[in-house]
């Protein structure tokens, strides 16, 4: 699907959809938004994912399960909520924001920053086969 200067669409199946005009019609609003409003786009450091974690109850090799920052923390207002993550290789997420968290900080000296109390995450916390089991055994 291509889409000419004029927002008509080019389809190459040979037929046009309501969906694919309502597309272009939204990414034409977004565009006239973003203009009007424009937005400042904050960038995390790199998270360290070929590292190691090693804490006094446990270790991990690597932290391969980095993802998203909505996972991580939300703001509301100038208050920013941080929760904590139940999957070891995901317990420092946080680190990546650190920098954007900081900044957002001296800005607003009013700006409050919560975090959840972190689980101590040890064997008995988990059911080491999880990741072994079916969907279905899972749900058990």
């Amino acid at each position: 699907i291509k889409v000419n200067r004029t927002n008509k669409l080019n389809v190459n199946v040979g037929r046009e959809t309501d969906c694919m005009v309502s597309t272009v019609a939204s990414a034409s609003d977004d565009k006239r938004c973003v203009k009007k409003f424009p937005a400042v786009v904050k960038r995390p450091n790199p998270p360290p994912c070929n590292s190691g974690i090693k804490t006094p109850i446990w270790s991990l090799t690597t932290q391969s399960g980095n993802a998203c920052p909505r996972d991580v923390m939300i703001t509301v207002g100038n208050v920013i909520l941080e929760a904590t993550m139940s999957k070891r290789s995901r317990s420092f997420e946080w680190i990546q924001y650190r920098n954007i968290v900081n900044e957002w900080r001296r800005k607003d000296p009013l700006m409050l920053h919560k975090s959840a109390p972190t689980p101590m995450m040890t064997d008995s916390s988990y059911d080491m086969s999880f990741w072994a089991l079916t969907d279905d055994e899972r749900l058990k």
